[in-house]
């Protein structure tokens, strides 16, 4: 054998090893493949029932979050949803039930709190219309009363009389919070109702919660010989305990209206769901 010969099966051998290895490589990596396909397969047999109980309990999320929102808050954005929370907390208003969507939105994008306030006067109209269909659907007996009420706040606020209709209205709602809730203390009720909102609860109360907060913010303390803090949004103790602005005002007797109808419409609905007989 020359050495043309030599060096030419050297070569052959060459690459028929280089072909040995690429042929276990590949082998390799198809069986690697198929391994990882039984995994994904065996996760997907394990994981799959997650994922579909996952999908469901979220779509039973969205219904019950969708139930629980008043109809004016529907065309919401759930960013805008939870923008009219924190407003309510930290004002006192109660934007469930009314104004309609588009004041709602009009509110949340209010450069201050003056603008706030026209904005929701400009509506006033819409509004004492929605809160005398809200009060007729009351039904609880032990609310009856209470709804008679704010009926009688609302009429006066309709007359005119501003202020009659403010101090009415806050009586009415210290009534409703002592009687409903056998609570004398208004601090103890708006500390409890601060703590609703930062404790796990069901989807179907998240509008009840939101309406607390604006009850919270609403029993705000106010010191009846100083006259302060001033409160300028509604207030009930400073509404009880001293007639002068800026806590007597039109749009705090609208706004305190709201507020009260809002307290009323959630425990009457609250009572229909506890009559109701268990599944």
């Amino acid at each position: 054998m020359d050495p043309e010969d030599i060096a030419r099966y050297v070569r052959l051998a060459k690459q028929a090893q280089l072909d040995v290895v690429r042929q276990a490589r590949r082998l390799l990596d198809d069986v690697k493949a198929d391994a990882a396909l039984r995994t994904v397969q065996r996760t997907a047999q394990t994981v799959g029932p997650m994922l579909q109980a996952a999908t469901k309990a979220s779509a039973m999320f969205f219904e019950q979050f969708t139930a629980a929102m008043p109809p004016n808050w529907r065309p919401l954005t759930n960013p805008q949803i939870f923008d009219a929370v924190e407003l309510m907390a930290g004002t006192g208003w109660s934007l469930v039930w009314t104004p309609p969507s588009e004041t709602v939105v009009a509110i949340l994008n209010a450069p201050d709190a003056e603008a706030r306030r026209s904005i929701l006067l400009s509506v006033e109209g819409k509004v004492l219309v929605d809160l005398e269909q809200l009060l007729d659907e009351i039904a609880t007996e032990d609310l009856l009363r209470l709804r008679n009420a704010a009926e009688e706040s609302r009429q006066a606020y309709l007359s005119g009389f501003f202020k009659a209709s403010q101090a009415l209205t806050a009586t009415t709602l210290s009534t409703t919070l002592h009687e409903q809730l056998r609570e004398k203390s208004h601090a103890k009720v708006a500390k409890m109702f601060r703590a609703a909102g930062e404790t796990e609860a069901r989807v179907r109360d998240f509008r009840w919660i939101a309406v607390q907060g604006a009850v919270a913010k609403a029993l705000d303390d106010y010191h009846p010989v100083t006259g302060r803090p001033e409160r300028s949004d509604f207030n009930r103790n400073a509404s009880a305990h001293r007639v002068k602005e800026p806590q007597y005002r039109q749009v705090n007797a609208l706004s305190g209206l709201m507020l009260l109808v809002s307290v009323l419409v959630e425990l009457d609905q609250l009572a229909a769901l506890t009559s109701q007989p268990a599944p």
